[in-house]
């Protein structure tokens, strides 16, 4: 997901920086399903590039978790960048980045989830989770993911014998 500049009134009008969201693995659709069960996690590797040609201040990388999912822990795998999160209880935490994102510059970070199975019905296929990434001084939205987590529940439980 990419857009260009945002810009509004002429040309002496100063533009919003934009950003891309890429997101690996899939877990989509099209990708293997997440097994729904208790104590599963999973990751996002989420890279957000400043795709204007101004430099921007720094983003907020905002999450919207479907019911169920729950934010675990935030780790930056860009060196020098730092990121925390908000607590993990909020539906909807942010995460703002520390540094600015220069023009053309990027950061990448692995977002750590689990599942909250006492708010999700094991007949659910899909739960929706929105990455988007807030301009820092304006709280505008410059851009949002959207993917649906493709589930497989768990057929039936183990029964430990002792």
């Amino acid at each position: 997901v990419s857009f260009g500049l945002n810009c509004s009134g002429g040309l002496s009008a100063a533009c919003e920086p934009s950003y891309s969201i890429s997101l690996s693995p899939s877990f989509d659709v099209d990708g293997p399903p997440l097994l729904l069960a208790p104590g599963v996690s999973f990751s996002y590797n989420v890279t957000i590039r400043n795709t204007a040609q101004d430099d921007g201040v720094s983003p907020i990388l905002v999450l919207d978790l479907g019911n169920g999912i729950i934010l675990n822990s935030t780790t930056s795998r860009s060196a020098g960048d730092n990121v925390s999160c908000e607590s993990s209880t909020t539906p909807k935490p942010r995460c703002p980045l520390r540094n600015p994102l220069h023009s053309n510059t990027s950061i990448s970070l692995t977002l750590w989830f689990r599942f909250n199975t006492t708010a999700v019905p094991l007949s659910t296929s899909f739960l929706p989770l929105t990455i988007s990434v807030v301009d820092g001084s304006t709280g505008n939205t410059s851009t949002s993911r959207t993917t649906e987590i493709f589930l497989r529940a768990e057929a039936s439980l183990g029964i430990g014998v002792m």
